[in-house]
């Protein structure tokens, strides 16, 4: 879930297979420290470094390269534990959770359907809406956002988001 929403991957042709994830340097520190120790347990070798305001874990794997777009793929055969890390990790990355509301937005609308099907799944209250945001570089170009109420009945189930844990715990 964290890499679909704040993951990237490129072969840069050298038989390099970078993935990285970016994340926030001010307010991601504990998610940070979570991936990283999540990395190191799967013996992988995780760089940290800031690169224009965003803080980057970079990993060079061929094997995570090729297993991450099996995940989405195989949503459906997964177990109740692994959709909520997944649930949980989009929250984390793609996000905004205050007490008493959580919603992810991303521009992928199929992965919000994804979101939307699993949390049906669980008897979530869910909902879906299109939004248009204001691209800060360009004052004048508007992007089409999707954005997903998430219920916070997901709060009470055993999760691992740390924005839930920030705004409720």
């Amino acid at each position: 879930g964290l890499f679909a929403g704040d993951g990237y991957r490129c072969n840069d042709g050298f038989r390099h297979y970078i993935v990285e994830f970016h994340l926030n340097p001010k307010r991601d520190l504990k998610i940070a420290s979570k991936l990283r120790d999540l990395l190191k347990r799967i013996n992988l070798n995780p760089s940290t470094i800031i690169v224009h305001g965003s803080l980057r874990i970079r990993v060079l794997s061929a094997k995570l390269f090729m297993y991450i777009p099996k995940i989405r793929e195989s949503l459906g055969t997964k177990s109740d534990k692994f959709l909520v890390g997944y649930i949980s990790g989009l929250l984390d990355s793609d996000g905004h959770v205050v007490k008493g509301d959580m919603v992810i937005s991303n521009g992928n609308k199929q992965l919000i359907d994804e979101a939307f099907s699993i949390l049906q799944q669980f008897r979530i209250y869910t909902r879906i809406w299109p939004s248009f945001c204001t691209n800060p570089r360009n004052k004048m170009k508007k992007s089409l956002v999707w954005r997903l109420r998430v219920g916070t009945k997901f709060r009470t189930m055993q999760n691992l988001s740390e924005k839930i844990a920030r705004a409720y715990y």
